[in-house]
């Protein structure tokens, strides 16, 4: 292999040395409880202190579940300022600055530049001003350039300077041309479309009519209007159509309304006349989305023939941003203001150690901004101040230190499965192992509890739900009162508080087998807690829709095919409706079983990046890489597949420095996440020009493992193919330019699976001699065997010396080692939970076939788990298809042959070719 493969090992393997070393915490001791029965909460008391912890931290242990350490020491009743301290006020992210600059590169994701305030005392922000240009090109995209202050998505200023020229896409609502057209007389009625449009600096708006009018001084007026609940009615602009060119048949007019926003929105295209006509527009009732003075509230039972288009924005030389444009971006808000509020609510107005104010700046990648004419003008202790400068700025997580802290392990909820053999209690943070203590685990099983809310003051039969002949059962409610133990598994209870209490329930079965469990019992008025979870699930919506939007387009538009806003909103509504028209707590409750069961509802808390890397080697991969996809682009093929991919790797490392870059978006519930789109950057990065010692190009391929078009999607067209039935290329240059390419998997996806790499042709390969023929890559100059800078530059770069040497010997005896160590471990663990290895690949084949029906990881792990199989297994069975890792931290060498396994199987047991768009999916939403 090439020397940066041993780099990488070499890292990884002083990385695994190094784990715990330079922990920030410091364990002291334990008092966890070491006997429990299957499914109940590792429960006990444990000592630590912390030193600069990151509060993102995670907690984890060898059981289900998981927690930050802000979270969890929040949870434990531990107080910022009194039990532990934030080098951050409120123990949340802050802004720091970093080096002046007078150019800013954009991009999609947005880069953070700012205002730095000094001073011990500041009064007042008084002015501030910059302007930023350097000929940002016209363009239709829909990021040209915004400049979001204080990186909160809500003061965010655009060009809204438009040319002449409309954009290709052409927005409509639900209007479908049929045999059911009728034509509608256009009068002083607003007749309006409801449609979804992109941000704009203007907007044209059109219609199909028909001119039979015998009235003169009529005219046609079209207008935009806000199709949002909570801004329903406010227009946003109007324009006049222009007169017919021919009388008696429609035509399509248009006018631009000056409008600019910096969101897509929801909006009612509406048309109407001032005067008497006789002007006709098309309409039709199927499914629709607008309506006659739908824009007032009226009632959505009728399309018209309505479309509008978005206008092209002008180039920017310069936009300048002061005081009086920034007033009138927003209609009124004063920057200064704005500013001195910022200040005083995140730094309480002290500024001795700096204040930094954020401003991102977000647009089309690969542009250039630059800054100009840039002055802060503050009051700091009576004193006016400028500062002529923009910042770069940092976004840092806080830390947390604290004195040793006596911790509840219970608050972790780490769950111990049911089928769980497991001797050893493990206690994680973020990967690095704090105690061990030995435990035992007595034979259990599982089941639930029913209602899960209670009617503050009435009486309540719970009951426990299992396929186990139950004995007796005890039950602790947690309200203080004293614990029952009873016949059966059913329990009547009143509750005469409104909380949440954790009942605590044991059940004990025929043979004297015992199960423990907790459960969060909601306390309330029906009524009240069904009002308070519709009003919970609008919120996320509200907030859900912004979240979405702050994503570049192209994101954007995919999470919206999987996270479908309309859709909650309409389930939503119809449940709010069920809830309304109810009269008894009966009815109050199934209102409640609806909003608590997915497959009515499911609405996220949030969308955010749960998982993100940058700039790993494109070799990560290696171990996925298939050469195939080289030969069949060369019409050729290798005598040796080994041998190849080694030529590849050596090649690659002469002359690329690749890097793959990657962050998983998800969809965040209550305990549970689903991640719907992996993003992922590949930088090329050559070192020198492609070509070979004659001067001629090699005209490299980037290949990626992964069809692309399936169930993917490219930022721009780069000029990529589909290669095989499960690869995607691209064609490189020959110079030494960086190339930068972005796509999306829609689903969960490691970077390394994507098996990347970049190769010439096998032709051009053979045309460096010496390099493929004589060149061994083994890191060693032969000189003896014409090994030399020029014809094995991966061997000959650099001599590495005995030292190196052993260094990779142990490295190779290391990797040998932990590779037969987790191997062993797989094939074990894997044999522990399914004695009966076709129980797992039944589980697997299910998995597979609730894909294909659209169902979400989330979705599956419940029906699963209703139908008596544990958490443990479930979650293995998971993995297992998505080609995660199911044991120790793994090198990835035989997964190819796990994967081909997991297929085989599934083939098997499937009347249908398998579509492998549904393994390795990894909890996504279909579409």
């Amino acid at each position: 292999m090439g020397r940066k493969l041993f780099l990488f090992g070499l890292i990884l393997f002083i990385n695994i040395l190094m784990v715990g070393v330079f922990a920030d915490f410091d364990y002291i001791s334990n008092e966890i409880i070491t006997i429990y029965s299957a499914g109940e909460i590792v429960r006990g008391k444990f000592n630590m202190s912390f030193d600069s912890e990151e509060t993102t931290s995670l907690l984890e242990s060898n059981f289900e579940g998981n927690i930050t350490l802000l979270e969890f020491l929040e949870i434990n009743d531990f107080i910022e300022g009194v039990d532990y301290d934030c080098n951050f006020l409120d123990c949340s992210r802050k802004y720091f600055s970093e080096n002046s600059l007078t150019n800013i590169q954009l991009s999609n994701e947005g880069t953070l530049a700012g205002f730095k305030i000094e001073g011990s005392e500041i009064n007042s922000i008084n002015s501030a001003r910059f302007t930023v240009g350097g000929g940002i090109p016209a363009t239709c995209n829909q990021n040209q350039l915004i400049i979001d202050f204080f990186d909160e998505n809500i003061y965010e200023v655009t060009n809204n300077h438009y040319i002449d020229t409309e954009c290709a896409e052409t927005y409509e609502g639900c209007f479908e041309e049929n045999e059911e057209l009728i034509e509608a007389t256009i009068g002083n009625n607003y007749y309006c479309e409801k449609m979804t449009i992109p941000m704009a600096p203007a907007y044209k708006l059109s219609a199909k009519i028909k001119n039979e009018t015998s009235y003169s001084g009529s005219t046609l007026k079209m207008s935009l209007y806000s199709a949002n609940e909570e801004t329903l009615g406010q227009l946003y602009g109007e324009c006049e159509l222009p007169e017919h060119t021919e009388n008696g048949v429609f035509e399509k007019l248009g006018c631009v309304t000056n409008y600019s926003t910096t969101k897509q929105q929801d909006y009612f295209v509406c048309l109407r006349t001032d005067g008497d006509s006789d002007f006709k527009i098309r309409t039709e009732t199927n499914n629709p989305c607008g309506g006659a003075n739908a824009n007032s509230g009226g009632v959505l039972n009728r399309d018209f023939d309505i479309s509008a288009k978005r206008m092209k924005f002008a180039e920017i030389a310069s936009l300048e941003i002061n005081e009086e444009s920034f007033a009138e971006s927003f209609g009124g808000p004063s920057l200064s203001g704005l500013m001195t509020t910022y200040l005083f609510e995140e730094y309480g107005g002290s500024c001795e150690q700096g204040c930094v104010i954020p401003i991102r700046f977000s647009g089309d990648a690969e542009t250039t901004a630059y800054f100009s004419d840039i002055n802060i003008n503050y009051l700091s202790s009576s004193t006016e101040l400028d500062d002529y400068n923009l910042y770069e700025i940092a976004l840092r997580d806080a830390t947390i230190t604290s004195e040793e802290l006596t911790l509840e392990m219970s608050h972790a909820n780490f769950e111990i499965p049911i089928d769980s053999e497991e001797e050893n209690f493990e206690f994680y943070i973020d990967d690095s192992l704090v105690f061990e203590e030995e435990i035992a685990i007595s034979e259990s099983f599982d089941f639930e509890i029913s209602p899960n809310f209670a009617s503050f003051g009435q009486e309540v039969t719970f009951k426990a739900s299992t396929n186990e002949t139950i004995n007796s059962s005890t039950w602790k409610f947690g309200d203080g009162s004293s614990s029952v133990t009873v016949v059966g598994k059913e329990v009547k209870h009143t509750y005469l508080e409104q909380e949440i209490f954790n009942m605590e329930v044991e059940l004990t079965r025929t043979d004297g087998i015992t199960a423990k469990r907790s459960f969060s019992i909601v306390v309330g008025d029906a009524k009240v807690i069904a009002n308070i979870t519709i009003k919970d699930y609008e919120e996320r919506i509200a907030t859900l829709g912004p979240k979405i939007n702050s994503y570049p387009e192209w994101i954007k538009t995919e999470i919206e095919k999987k996270i479908d806003l309309s859709v909650m909103t309409n389930s939503l509504n119809s449940i709010k409706e069920n809830y309304e028209t109810s009269s008894s707590d009966e009815d109050y409750q199934n209102v409640m079983l609806q909003l608590l069961n997915p497959e009515t509802i499911l609405v996220p808390k949030d969308i955010s990046v749960t998982k993100q890397g940058t700039n790993f080697p494109l070799i990560l991969g290696f171990s996925n890489m298939d050469s195939s996809y080289i030969e069949d682009l060369s019409g050729k093929t290798a005598e040796s597949e080994s041998e190849l991919k080694e030529a590849i790797n050596g090649w690659m490392n002469s002359f690329y420095d690749s890097t793959i870059s990657f962050e998983q978006i998800s969809a965040v519930y209550n305990d549970d996440s689903d991640v719907l789109i992996s993003k992922f950057e590949i930088l090329t990065n050559p070192v020198k020009d492609i070509k070979d010692d004659k001067g001629v190009d090699y005209e490299p391929y980037l290949i990626i493992g992964y069809k692309i078009e399936e169930n993917g999607k490219f930022k721009q067209d780069y000029g990529q193919k589909p290669l095989g039935s499960s690869a995607t290329y691209l064609s490189l240059k020959s110079e030494e330019v960086d190339e930068v390419f972005e796509f999306l998997v829609l689903t969960e996806f490691e970077p390394e699976n994507l098996g990347a790499y970049i190769s010439p042709t096998l032709q051009k390969l053979n045309l460096l001699g010496k390099l493929i023929e004589d060149c061994n890559f083994d890191t060693i100059c032969d000189s003896d065997l014409g090994e030399n800078k020029e014809t094995c530059p991966a061997d000959c770069e650099s001599r590495w010396g005995w030292f190196t040497l052993w260094q990779i010997f142990l490295l190779f005896a290391f990797l040998i080692t932990y590779i037969f160590l987790q191997e062993w471990y797989k094939k074990y663990y894997e044999g522990y939970l399914f004695k009966n290895k076709n129980d797992l690949y039944n589980m697997i084949n299910f998995i597979y076939n609730s894909r294909k029906n659209q169902q979400t990881n989330h979705q599956i792990r419940n029906k699963l788990s209703s139908s008596g199989w544990n958490l443990e297994k479930i979650t293995f069975a998971l993995k297992k298809i998505d080609g995660k890792r199911t044991g120790m931290y793994e090198i990835p060498l035989f997964k190819f042959l796990e994967n081909k396994k997991v297929k085989k199987e599934i083939a098997k047991r499937q009347k249908n070719p398998i579509d492998t768009r549904f393994i390795k999916q990894r909890g996504s939403k279909f579409q």
